[in-house]
């Protein structure tokens, strides 16, 4: 009996040393981040964790939150190192980081907000949430750390004052180029050379002359601009308009034999005529 009780004690005394350790509860926190203000959405953080009794396959992940809370922004590194996006507590948590190791205690997680973000510049709570192999249930860390969002303001980009499409240029009509019309030209009627007559002692008649047949073949108005001089009488002007030295030197031989004949048949006619007398045959 005794030696019964005694059994019953030392195994008392061993549940109360082993057990609780055996069933230590799991927990977690944010030990450190390497930055505490974002200035661009590609920057990274480092979310250092550390970890109590891991109890089984996890899912790790960070996510931003404001102080009055609300839903969570920014991306998480997997381990094939592609970028995820934050989901709801509800979502899909296999796309986190994954831990397997259940003797693990610390992890180290990668953080941005990405250049999507719709977050404004103001001060967050940085998260972190261990979820169940199946993602039925999450475990919040039992801190958490404050992160300050400087990103830099856009400029606004001016709108564009539309313009009014400019009014269509008329096309010129193209003005008719006129026809000239053919003026006959008119028939002159070729004029006969007029005929010169010699001067003679009998004085011309007027109809002699053929003035009358010219002007009745030509309107006097025009008859400057009609006769075409002949060719005679153009010569014929020429040479009593030119002075030639053989006509001056005629006309001074003429005129020397005239005043010979004179000086001596003269005397004879004039002694002839006075010296016969009245019965002179």
């Amino acid at each position: 009996m005794n030696s019964f009780l005694l059994s019953f004690i030392l195994s008392a005394i061993a549940f109360l040393i082993f057990v609780p350790s055996a069933f230590a509860a799991f927990s977690f926190n944010i030990s450190s981040v390497n930055a505490t203000t974002i200035t661009s959405g590609a920057q990274e953080i480092d979310v250092n964790l550390s970890i109590v009794s891991l109890p089984s396959e996890s899912y790790f992940r960070a996510a931003l939150q404001k102080p009055t809370g609300g839903s969570y922004s920014g991306y998480v590194k997997n381990n094939n190192g592609d970028w995820s996006a934050i989901q709801t507590l509800s979502g899909d948590c296999t796309i986190y980081y994954k831990v397997i190791d259940l003797s693990t205690t610390s992890l180290t997680l990668k953080f941005k907000i990405g250049d999507d973000t719709a977050l404004d510049n103001a001060s967050y709570k940085l998260k972190a949430h261990r979820f169940t192999k199946t993602c039925t249930s999450n475990t919040e860390a039992t801190n958490s750390a404050d992160i300050v969002l400087n990103l830099p303001t856009p400029t606004p980009t001016p709108t564009p004052t539309p313009t009014s499409p400019p009014s269509p240029t008329p096309t010129p009509t193209a003005t008719p180029t006129p026809i000239p019309t053919s003026i006959p030209s008119a028939t002159i009627k070729p004029s006969p050379a007029p005929t010169i007559f010699r001067t003679t002692s009998q004085s011309p008649s007027p109809s002699s002359f053929p003035l009358a047949s010219v002007a009745g073949e030509f309107d006097v108005s025009t008859l400057g601009s009609q006769l075409t001089p002949s060719p005679a009488v153009t010569t014929a002007e020429k040479a009593l308009s030119e002075e030639n030295p053989f006509v001056k030197i005629m006309i001074l031989v003429g005129g020397l034999l005239l005043l010979i004949g004179l000086v001596f048949f003269l005397p004879k006619i004039i002694d002839k005529f006075f010296n016969k007398g009245p019965f002179d045959v």
